[in-house]
């Protein structure tokens, strides 16, 4: 990187006459400026990445989420409190319309507008659908109900917000092991039963 900001001291050399790479005393005055602002560059990508959500460490989460009133579980992996800070600002900043609703469930859900069906909701139905893989769950580390508890804060206290997930089942229960002579062992179907 120095190398290259030496390179765009000499190329914006507007002295033509003046040739830096033949003075030894101007090349260490733009070597010294070049590592200077090569350092501070560093500086200032290493301060944003500790203030920016997806990238802070777990320090610098764990103050990022005090600010927005959300502390760490014990025992809770830093993507998963990663996921509930990004919620907690995404609830902090929503007007409670549909799209900053829409932007929240993205952020919580880590995905993009095609992989999330959001259905609006009516005067006769006040619940926000949302329907996804239940593949998504399984990526955020969070159940479907912390999920459907960190959306509630993106909306307006008149509405809900109900999760259709769709795609593979699985069972899911404290300590399900399906025997060897069940079936269920062979790799050709899950389900959510509960």
């Amino acid at each position: 990187m120095t190398e290259e900001i030496k390179n765009d001291i000499y190329d914006a050399n507007p002295n033509g006459a003046v040739r830096f790479e033949d003075d030894q005393r101007l090349q260490t005055i733009i070597e010294g400026i070049a590592e200077a602002i090569n350092s501070t560059d560093k500086t200032i990508e290493d301060l944003r990445s500790e203030f920016t959500i997806a990238e802070a460490s777990a320090e610098s989460l764990n103050r990022l989420g005090r600010a927005i009133g959300v502390r760490r579980r014990d025992e809770e992996s830093i993507e998963a409190f990663r996921t509930r800070v990004r919620a907690a600002y995404a609830s902090a900043i929503s007007d409670t319309t549909i799209e900053s609703f829409g932007s929240a469930a993205l952020l919580i859900l880590d995905t993009d507008e095609s992989q999330v069906d959001l259905r609006a909701p009516s005067v006769a139905e006040p619940a926000i659908n949302l329907k996804f893989d239940i593949g998504l769950i399984d990526e955020t580390t969070l159940t479907e109900e912390e999920i459907v508890n960190l959306l509630d804060g993106s909306i307006a206290a008149s509405h809900t917000v109900r999760i259709n997930s769709i795609g593979t089942f699985r069972f899911d229960g404290e300590g399900f092991t399906p025997g060897e002579d069940s079936g269920f062992n062979e790799g050709t179907l899950g389900s959510l039963i509960r």
